[in-house]
């Protein structure tokens, strides 16, 4: 892929007299543009980056050089000001396998006895109907330099077991530019969610560094990054690419015991979008454990492996499958868990 060499702020320039970019070609220019699987990427400077290569060989459209124009001005590198507003709302549906967050296993065995759980504390599966919705807002105080704050929320209802849940997040960045491709972030989220059997709640804080590179293979974004998970340490190293032929993340994730608590202690994940038809198709594979808790005065290790698959299937509907299965210590956390989820393109400005 030809590099972008210049900072973003000179990529901008570049946008803005089109006729006269000069970014330089790099040797694996030859070996497919990336341009046609840059919007794949989670990453929105990765799609920029990716995409640089179109400018270089001359032959973006003026609809690319727009749609790389508009990102650029949502990172802040084209004055201040609110640089970005969105809102949508769209229909739900889904198969959840637990749908009242109970427990899954009607018996457990501990020290030889065997316990059953209270039907009424018993997990319940069935089809739930709902929306999700969103609202981002972005302002660009220096150049580079943007405040994101967005909201996320979840409604449904399964009509047949009469029950229903929601879920609701928050988040609040300070994004940054530093020099070439390099950035650091920082972030505060919050994330609850109330079913019928209990209420949840968590809350983080996340510093993370970030550089755009590239190879003869592919474009990369690398990230480290450290946070703090209710009080909990962690560090993730994560690297996001675009190939010619698909991206492809992965990501790694430890975090610190918590006496007396189950936390996560190792997270490894990986996952690849490609372009099914021409349509996006994405998936992936995720593995983690942990450990640090108690149960009836016994330790408490959770292992859970996971996978997902999902699929665009026109008119902004996508369709997703994910298997999971977690094996503790303890045996009434044990669970195989499938849900399937359909969602739509709904209204949004």
């Amino acid at each position: 892929m030809p590099s972008p060499r210049a900072e973003p702020a000179a990529a901008v320039r570049a946008l803005a007299f089109a006729a006269a970019v000069a970014w330089s070609c790099g040797p694996a220019a030859a070996e497919g543009d990336l341009s046609r699987l840059a919007p794949l990427a989670a990453s929105e400077r990765l799609r920029v980056f990716a995409a640089g290569d179109r400018l270089a060989s001359g032959a973006a459209t003026g609809a690319e050089l727009e749609a790389l124009r508009a990102a650029m001005v949502r990172q802040g590198f084209y004055g201040t000001g609110v640089v970005g507003a969105a809102a949508s709302v769209s229909p739900y549906l889904s198969y959840d396998s637990n749908i009242n967050g109970g427990v899954t296993q009607d018996r457990f065995t501990v020290s030889g006895l065997v316990f059953e759980a209270a039907p009424e504390s018993r997990a319940v599966a069935g089809v739930v109907v709902g929306a999700t919705g969103g609202a981002e807002l972005r302002y660009a105080w220096a150049e580079g330099r943007v405040i994101q704050a967005g909201v996320r929320g979840l409604g449904a209802v399964a009509p047949t077991e009469q029950l229903g849940y929601a879920a609701v997040e928050g988040r609040l960045c300070s994004l940054n530019h530093l020099s070439g491709w390099t950035f650091a972030d920082f972030c505060l989220e919050g994330v609850a969610q109330d079913r019928e059997l209990g209420r949840s709640e968590a809350w983080a804080g996340t510093l993370g560094l970030s550089t755009l590179f590239e190879t003869p293979v592919g474009a990369h974004d690398l990230t480290v990054e450290v946070a703090s998970f209710d009080g909990q340490p962690q560090g993730t190293l994560s690297l996001e690419t675009v190939f010619p032929a698909l991206v492809a993340d992965v990501g790694l994730t430890a975090g610190v015991s918590v006496p007396n608590e189950t936390a996560l202690t190792a997270r490894v994940s990986g996952g690849v979008r490609w372009l099914w038809g021409d349509a996006p198709a994405t998936a992936r594979l995720w593995y983690e454990e942990r450990d640090g808790g108690l149960f009836l005065g016994r330790p408490r290790r959770d292992r859970t492996a996971g996978v997902s698959l999902g699929r665009s299937i026109g008119q902004g509907i996508n369709v997703e499958i994910r298997w999971s299965r977690t094996d503790s210590t303890a045996d009434l956390y044990d669970d195989d868990s499938v849900s399937a989820s359909v969602t739509f393109g709904g209204f949004s400005r």
